[in-house]
């Protein structure tokens, strides 16, 4: 038997050739939770955004959260044969500017009572919030739709994932994907060209994982956890880094996993422009940040260590960040930033921006 790491985890397979696992890791970028390390970072944190914010109940609570355990989701492509599902949509906002990329939110695991109290209607808008609460999504909020989809049928399967995160992969035929497709589907507009999907799971013994293969469509599954800094942290690093912006991980838990061609082919159609492969400052895939003065002030660099599981021979551009795991002040470093605004520009535009551009918008936004 083979292995692969993803966020830390072993997920046992039968020996998988370089291209399945180049297709494994492109397709799956796992991330483990997020713990705020200093008081007073969060209490920082706590007043500036979070000050009338009251958590709602994590109302699934298993005894014990399963550790070193993984879920391998579908295959994200697999969009044939979509059941018909009877939904509730909610439109949070629309797109004022471009043509609109769509987020789309919902929630998996929460029973009825959860839903009739109000309280589901009201995770969703605070999901809303947290998504545009940092830069560069909060100057790019009119560039987005966002929808709150609910399936009015019994989610038995949903909920049963919901419930099973964290088991082993041979133990579990569950596949969410294929339905989350089925429910997102239905948001008016939607198309894979143009649409992340944010899942919220009522289960705390996982974190969040992003299943990704189209350009633009990604899977962003993240837990609700009863503290309000740590589900914001969670949708953040999981809708908007990995979703929208198609970041790496920006920590490694172990000295290796696989092979690292998977970053070189991501680095080829825009993906993980936050990690590289060389040490080298002239060929990093941030080199104008470096040599821009204006960005002298942030902590750049390149620092060893990230890409999930590859504390050797895979480099970052600073010590910690949103991207990265447990760190405060939690925010997107400059070329995380870029990633996220090239991308938006790009579903919405249609343009590919120069760095100039970028800086332009960066200089009078960021914080």
């Amino acid at each position: 038997m083979g292995s692969h790491l993803f966020g830390g985890k072993v997920a046992h397979t039968n020996r998988p050739s370089h291209v399945e696992s180049f297709y494994l890791l492109n397709a799956i970028i796992m991330t483990k939770r997020f713990y705020l390390s200093h008081l007073i970072s969060a209490l920082w944190l706590l007043f500036t955004l979070f000050a009338c914010e009251k958590p709602e109940e994590v109302i699934n609570k298993p005894d014990k959260p399963n550790q070193g355990q993984t879920v391998t989701p579908s295959n994200p492509n697999q969009t044939e044969n979509l059941p018909k599902v009877d939904v509730v949509v909610t439109t949070l906002q629309k797109a004022t500017i471009g043509k609109g990329y769509n987020i789309v939110l919902m929630g998996i695991g929460f029973p009825e009572d959860y839903i009739r109290s109000g309280a589901y209607n009201r995770l969703m808008k605070r999901s809303h919030r947290y998504l545009f609460s940092m830069e560069p999504m909060n100057s790019l909020r009119a560039y987005f739709n966002v929808y709150a989809v609910r399936s009015k049928e019994k989610e038995t399967l949903l909920n049963t994932f919901a419930k099973g995160f964290g088991i082993r992969e041979n133990e579990s035929k569950i596949e969410p994907d294929h339905r989350v497709f089925a429910i997102a589907a239905s948001v008016p507009g939607f198309k894979k060209e143009n649409t992340v999907i944010g899942v919220i799971v009522n289960a705390k013994n996982f974190s969040g994982y992003t299943s990704m293969g189209d350009p633009v469509l990604a899977y962003a599954y993240s837990s609700l956890s009863s503290d309000s800094l740590d589900f914001r942290r969670i949708i953040i690093h999981e809708t908007v880094g990995h979703g929208i912006g198609k970041l790496a991980d920006e920590y490694s838990l172990m000295s290796s996993c696989s092979s690292k061609d998977y970053i070189a082919g991501g680095n080829e159609k825009n993906w993980w422009m936050n990690v590289s492969l060389t040490n080298d400052p002239e060929k990093v895939p941030w080199v104008e940040f470096l040599k821009d003065k204006r960005y002298a002030s942030e902590g750049l660099g390149i620092f060893e260590g990230g890409a999930t599981c590859f504390k050797e021979g895979v480099w970052r551009s600073t010590k910690t960040s949103v991207m990265d795991a447990g760190n405060s002040p939690a925010t997107f470093n400059a070329p995380s930033r870029r990633a996220i605004y090239d991308h938006v520009m790009q579903v919405t535009t249609g343009r590919n921006p120069t760095y100039e551009e970028f800086v332009q918008f960066d200089l009078a936004h960021r914080k």
